[in-house]
């Protein structure tokens, strides 16, 4: 009822309320986990506002691992505004991976770079838990400016290094879908098309394309390869690679080879990015109306 209508006098009752919204009984990691999304924690913030995350500031350090994880979730959660920035400063210091990584992806997402958080997510891009090092990278990706050269230039020396699958992916996925580049301007192709994780492949193979304008390796890498397990995000990444692709007429004869794979998924991306090229691919196309498959 609080939350519904807020008191009008709520300064004597905001820290009754929100001692008991962080502090449930028996609570654990594991049930953060399950609720972290809750939109009731975006209502609190909208409320609340500078009251609970400052709040939320003090708790960063709890001796509960669910308040620490919920408090870092008010922080980090969208809609993020600028006031929340003074704290997310104070969780990438905690030693909870869990407050780290939450707070270094919101972090990532404001593009907040000054020098002291470039230096920490630096670090966090070299952190011990496999966790952080994704949800940093995975922050720094969604945020709308460039980084520093400094973190572009740790994140690809990480892809070619880091013994987390998903780490690499998601570090040769950032240079896949964006035109940033190290300081040299060069990346570790040559390793990465040849990862033994396949995704890692799939990605170098749209790098290839964008830096290279190698369509013949390229193409194949990116549409035919096939991820180890069922993948929902890897068939997104592949649909926004496929718009991404260059319309040139060079590439049009390894799109028509797919189109004779045995995957009928490779040959629908190929379909979509003939489609993309113009009127040179009508012959090709006007063949793949016989597919067998009827997405294709």
């Amino acid at each position: 009822q609080v939350v519904a209508q807020p008191p009008l006098n709520r300064s004597d009752l905001v820290a009754d309320v929100l001692e008991e919204i962080f502090h449930p009984p028996n609570a654990t990691s594991e049930d953060y986990v399950v609720g972290r999304h809750d939109e009731f924690f975006r209502d609190l913030r909208l409320i609340y506002g500078e009251e609970l995350m400052e709040q939320a500031s003090r708790w960063l350090d709890s001796d509960s691992p669910f308040t620490r994880s919920t408090a870092a979730s008010i922080l980090a959660e969208p809609p993020l505004v600028p006031a929340a920035q003074k704290y997310l400063r104070i969780g990438i210091d905690s030693t909870d991976p869990v407050v780290r990584r939450n707070c270094a992806d919101a972090l990532g997402r404001l593009g907040v770079l000054e020098e002291r958080i470039v230096d920490t997510l630096i670090g966090l891009l070299h952190d011990d838990d496999a966790s952080t090092r994704i949800e940093t990278i995975r922050g720094i990706a969604a945020g709308n400016a460039k980084p520093p050269d400094a973190i572009l230039d740790a994140i690809a020396n990480r892809a070619s290094n880091d013994d987390s699958d998903e780490a690499r992916r998601e570090d040769i996925l950032l240079f896949a879908r964006t035109r940033w580049r190290p300081t040299n301007g060069k990346l570790d192709l040559d390793r990465w098309v040849n990862d033994r994780e396949p995704r890692c492949r799939a990605y170098a193979g749209a790098i290839l394309i964008a830096d290279q304008g190698d369509f013949r390796k390229g193409i194949p890498l990116l549409l035919e390869t096939r991820p180890n397990e069922g993948s929902y995000d890897f068939g997104n990444n592949q649909q926004v690679l496929v718009q991404m692709l260059p319309r040139d007429d060079k590439a049009i004869d390894p799109l028509v080879r797919l189109l004779r794979s045995p995957h009928y998924d490779a040959r629908e991306l190929a379909v979509e990015a003939l489609a993309r090229i113009g009127p040179a691919a009508i012959p090709p196309l006007l063949r793949a109306l016989r597919d067998e498959h009827w997405r294709t």
